[in-house]
């Protein structure tokens, strides 16, 4: 994959370090068809241009709100002039398929052009099943454009563009590098075919050496390296006493774990799996969280999570040095 990037990165370069990187990208999304855009900048203005490009003011959109984060997604879809309609979710739990099929089958007039959701909900620790959503859209058959949001998902979770029969997916974060953003589309979103600002050469070769990596250790196996640190994670938060956010290991993200004290106490802990490299910073982090608890004057037993984890990890797999960017 090396392509030698040039410090300076003119349009032309850009394509040509671009067509290197394009069968990677498109292999980690589970993309065959579509387009693949690389751009600098964040997933919100990634999201602001494609919303300029495909709907109008007061088209209508469904949300299915997880957590805090896709509820601000609403929020900035609202302000842009879209008539957003809102699904929430119970608490702790993943996509209401049911209610949603209902509520498509109930738009007679088809005036929803579009429902997005999040794939992993960071205040809550939530993945939501974009299979669900793909398989209410086909019961209702229901036209609606399906946008996914996967920030910081890579490498940890899968993510299957043609599988889900998403429209568009959108990332930042995770494997990608600072201020630099992923965005697949389908062939049913006619956008621009330049990004919206290229980004720098040394982004391009950071992104270029963690793809290496990644496919030198192989995705399935980081992917299930990383199912490992989350069950370690939640291993060690009910050592502490606490319980998932998550109702169920279904719907729980392999990002991100977030738990809250039993009881009256409004106690509550994140710990991000997702970007740790190794066994050893998982680790760490679960410690450092550990004694933050204790300094919160939470009872807890010291090192009861730490102990927890490790055996975890040590029970299912050697601890190993993996070679794949997180």
């Amino acid at each position: 994959m090396r392509s030698g990037l040039a410090e300076a990165v003119t349009e032309e370069r850009f394509d040509n370090a671009f067509d290197d990187l394009e069968p990677a990208l498109r292999r980690l999304m589970g993309q065959r068809r579509g387009r693949t855009t690389l751009m600098a900048g964040s997933a919100d203005e990634a999201w602001g241009d494609l919303l300029a490009s495909t709907f109008s003011l007061g088209d209508r959109v469904l949300v299915v709100r997880l957590g805090d984060a896709s509820g601000a997604w609403a929020e900035r879809v609202a302000e842009r002039g879209l008539d957003v309609e809102t699904l929430d979710a119970p608490p702790g739990a993943g996509v209401p398929a049911l209610e949603l099929t209902r509520r498509l089958e109930a738009d007679n007039a088809a005036r929803l052009k579009a429902v997005f959701v999040r794939h992993s909900e960071p205040g809550t620790g939530v993945r939501a099943s974009i299979a669900a959503v793909r398989d209410a859209l086909d019961a209702a058959d229901h036209g609606a454009l399906l946008l996914v949001d996967a920030s910081h998902a890579l490498p940890s979770m899968p993510v299957r563009m043609e599988d889900w029969g998403a429209d568009a997916i959108v990332t930042e974060g995770g494997l990608l590098p600072a201020e630099t953003v992923l965005r697949t589309t389908s062939r049913r979103l006619a956008l621009g075919s330049r990004p919206v600002a290229m980004p720098k050469a040394a982004a391009l070769r950071e992104l270029e050496a963690r793809l290496d990596a990644l496919f030198e250790e192989g995705i399935g196996a980081v992917q299930a390296r990383y199912g490992r640190y989350a069950e370690a994670a939640r291993r060690a938060v009910r050592a502490w006493g606490f319980e998932t956010v998550a109702s169920d290991r279904r719907c729980s993200s392999d990002n991100v774990t977030v738990a809250r004290a039993v009881g009256p106490r409004a106690t509550s802990i994140t710990i991000e799996h997702g970007t740790a490299g190794d066994e050893a910073t998982l680790l760490a982090r679960i410690e450092a969280a550990e004694h933050r608890l204790r300094a919160m004057g939470v009872a807890i037993t010291s090192g009861a999570g730490v102990g927890a984890a490790a055996g975890w990890l040590m029970a299912t797999g050697s601890i190993v040095r993996p070679t794949a960017y997180a």
